[in-house]
């Protein structure tokens, strides 16, 4: 069946409460180059693959932020006890230890749940 809709992710939408902040705090903590803020609450993060997508305007029907409360994104590291100690420096909300040898999860400002993703141990 065709579809005028591409077989591509082109980024993921991460709700967060102050875009400034949340700006701040991934550029901060991963080094990620961000955006400018547009239309006073939006900023898009390119990465390899898709981007992140901040955005302080994505409200449920009573005006709350919904937050991710699993992993809804997953960044990969190629050393998994090297990105949990630079994390950890950063003062990360670690929400696990490394599991199974080669992943954990981590909290943004927001609540919001990451997973730092390092290859399978063999």
């Amino acid at each position: 069946m065709n579809s005028p809709i591409r077989n591509h992710i082109k980024g993921v939408f991460v709700p967060v409460r102050d875009i400034h902040g949340a700006r701040d705090w991934y550029s901060r903590v991963f080094g990620f180059t961000a955006g400018p803020v547009l239309h006073g609450h939006i900023c898009c993060i390119e990465m390899e693959g898709p981007g992140l997508i901040l955005d302080a305007k994505l409200r449920t029907a009573d005006g709350e932020v919904p937050v991710f409360r699993a992993p809804a994104v997953m960044l990969p590291t190629d050393d998994t006890h090297a990105a949990y100690e630079h994390l950890k420096r950063q003062g990360v909300t670690l929400l696990t230890e490394i599991l199974h040898g080669h992943f954990f999860n981590i909290a943004d400002p927001d609540g919001n749940v990451l997973m730092i993703c390092g290859p399978n141990p063999q």
